[in-house]
């Protein structure tokens, strides 16, 4: 495995989720220094075990920051913490999201619409406002979590797929502010990944998990949802120098499911 991610300090929302520990353990594999925030402690306390018994790194490069990331205070603390342990910060994964009820609109509870957006939404701005002054000197790269739900629509899911399309407008304007200081910014749109949000959102389609799955594996060309770990390796693509020219883009991991809609 290449070392260009070697000791490197990566920030991580959302950490305890599928792709949020699938891309944590890629970079702790690969020798970086990761900070792991998200609002399930014990989660988040899972993982950094498990990381630790996998790979054998040393339990100083892990840190764990539980956290609501649509409170400023949870994210500037985040933010200070990490610093404070890894020093600035050369990558960051503003992946924290959640994908509320399968209603439609006239069915939808105000109270369940404001709470998607809060996470997915404002978390995300919170995360740049303070994230970006703590991004090393030298330049770094954000990556930030769409979906193919961030580009079509999709009934049932209008906070989600609002929420969705929302980030890719913060990633635009971010790369514009941000790209004299050697900060790259870009949107990652996985389709359906094979983790627990979208075994709930099977769950909640009223066709039930399996027959929601064979469903949608129908719309994908190559006939599978993604691992978590095919969303991982392309954030570490975006992380790299391969990448250095990437900025103010939208990257898709949907096996062509975006091309037939």
């Amino acid at each position: 495995m290449s070392n260009e991610h070697n000791g490197k300090h990566y920030l991580l929302t959302g950490a305890a989720g599928g792709v949020g520990s699938a891309t944590a353990r890629h970079f702790a594999a690969a020798g970086a220094r990761i900070t792991l925030v998200d609002n399930n402690a014990q989660g988040l306390a899972d993982l950094a075990q498990s990381i630790l018994a996998q790979t054998g790194v040393s339990a100083g490069t892990i840190l764990s920051c539980p956290a609501d990331v649509s409170r400023p205070d949870d994210v500037a603390a985040y933010v200070d913490a990490a610093v404070a342990r890894h020093g600035p910060i050369h990558g960051f994964l503003n992946n924290a999201a959640v994908e509320g009820p399968a209603l439609t609109i006239e069915e939808y509870p105000v109270e369940d619409f404001e709470r998607v957006i809060d996470i997915n939404v404002k978390g995300v701005w919170l995360g740049m406002k303070y994230v970006l002054p703590a991004i090393d000197p030298a330049g770094g790269s954000i990556v930030i979590m769409s979906s193919v739900a961030g580009t079509i629509g999709s009934p049932g899911l209008s906070a989600y797929v609002t929420s969705k399309h929302a980030v890719i407008g913060i990633m635009r304007t971010a790369c514009l502010e941000v790209a004299a200081r050697n900060i790259r910014v870009n949107t990652v749109h996985p389709g359906m990944v094979d983790t627990e949000m979208a075994r709930r959102i099977g769950a909640k389609s009223g066709l039930g998990e399996a027959e929601f799955a064979e469903v949608i594996r129908a719309t994908i060309p190559l006939g599978r949802y993604a691992q978590p770990e095919d969303v991982a390796a392309m954030v570490a693509f975006l992380f790299s120098d391969a990448a250095a020219y990437c900025n103010g883009s939208e990257y898709f991991v949907d096996g062509g499911m975006r091309a037939g809609n």
